[in-house]
Formats: C-alpha cells, structure tokens, sequence
C-alpha cells in the first residue's frame, strides 16, 4: 500500500503540469477570431465558385474580416436576416469581396456565391 502512495504522489505534480499546459493552449487558441454565431448556431461564410456550364463546385474560400451587417448591406437585406442561405453575387459584388480574399475571379467562368455553414 506504501508503494502505491508514493506512485500517486509522483503522478500529482506530473498531472497538474499536464493540466496547466492543457489551459494555456486553450488561452492561446482564444487569441483567434470567434467563431460568428448567428440564432445560436456557431457559422463561417464563405465565397463559392461553380462553373456556368454544368454548376459543379470549382472552389470555396472562407470569408474573414467582414461583419454580418456589413453583408446585409451589401446584400440588400434587412437587418435582422441571419443569412443562412445562398446568395448570388454580381460582377460589382464580387469585386468587393476581391478585397477580404487575396485571389483572383473570374466571372466569364464561374458563377459566385456567398454562402453560410454551420460550424
């Protein structure tokens, strides 16, 4: 029984330092942008690209550093509209969104859209 004791007392302090590390990446994961929650669903936008012929998914990019109401305004949509659902960019639209996503578009051949996942 003394063994056992003393094998419990080694492991505390290894624990706690398990423990402690644990936390502070957990601090440290909290420097990153909140996830948007949006009626209590946690949310990423995102910018999607189909082809004009065929509407097969070409690419996806995640939309940062763009508020929901500044999206409502873009949009025109009121400003209570959670906007869970897709929406159709226009050449003048996606231009804009050219400024959070660092590539480039082309609307000859793809169509855009602004879309909603829950996360």
């Amino acid at each position: 029984m003394a063994q056992l004791k003393d094998f419990l007392r080694l492991k505390t302090p290894l624990l706690f330092f398990v423990k402690s590390k644990y936390r502070q990446g957990k601090k440290n994961n909290n420097l990153k942008k909140p996830a948007e929650i949006a009626n209590g669903y946690k949310v990423e936008r995102l910018i999607r690209w189909y082809e004009k012929e065929g509407n097969a998914l070409v690419g996806e990019s995640i939309l940062k550093g763009i508020s929901l109401a500044d999206l409502q305004k873009l949009l025109s949509e009121s400003a209570n509209s959670p906007m869970f659902f897709s929406y159709e960019l226009t050449t003048e639209q996606v231009k804009y969104f050219q400024q959070y996503l660092e590539q480039d578009f082309d609307t000859n051949a793809y169509d855009y859209f602004l879309e909603c996942d829950a996360i």
